[in-house]
């Protein structure tokens, strides 16, 4: 059996987000999952009675979650909200336009300004080692936010608490990097 070369254990709190698109999410981060990578078996049936199993060709990978806190301006939560405006047409059909290039509802005409590649972003954590340097870089490749959480204001808190939420993204695929 062989024995390890680092015994030193991952500590939760030892990550940096890196995610451009959202500079204030970013700062304000407070925790973020590396998601679940499955992939499914086929299934063959055989003549004894039992069936046999081999590996599947595809592999699925769950949803990255960002929790933060919520500024006092609302900067953060807007950037992510603007973002998600920006990808869908059901507010300005031409903002929309502008960022993917499509045709316009307003004027059926193509803008051929923007890219569909706007739409995405990259997004890193940076997993740092129990000195706190950087060690490895969990890459996530064409991300885009599908869900941003809401928050709870109440006047009948007794006491102050920071507001929090929290973003889903979809991306393409993930790797694991050396920084």
């Amino acid at each position: 059996m062989a024995t390890p070369t680092n015994k030193s254990y991952l500590q939760p709190t030892s990550f940096r987000l890196v995610l451009p698109k959202l500079p204030n999410v970013e700062f304000f981060c407070t925790g973020v999952n590396v998601p679940d990578v499955s992939f499914s078996e086929a299934i063959l049936a055989t003549s004894i009675g039992v069936n046999a199993f081999f590996p599947g060709d595809k592999l699925s990978f769950g949803e990255l979650t960002v929790n933060f806190l919520v500024d006092e301006d609302l900067t953060n939560y807007s950037e992510v909200y603007d973002w998600m405006k920006s990808i869908t047409p059901a507010s300005a059909p031409t903002d929309f336009a502008s960022l993917t290039g499509t045709r316009s509802n307003s004027t059926n005409t193509y803008t051929g300004v923007g890219s569909d590649l706007e739409q995405y972003e990259d997004i890193m954590i940076v997993i740092n080692t129990n000195k706190n340097n950087p060690n490895k870089i969990v890459h996530f490749y064409d991300a885009f936010p599908i869900t941003l959480g809401g928050f709870q204001m109440s006047s009948e808190s007794t006491d102050v608490a920071a507001l929090s939420s929290s973003i889903t993204f979809r991306y393409t695929y993930f790797d694991i990097q050396n920084s």
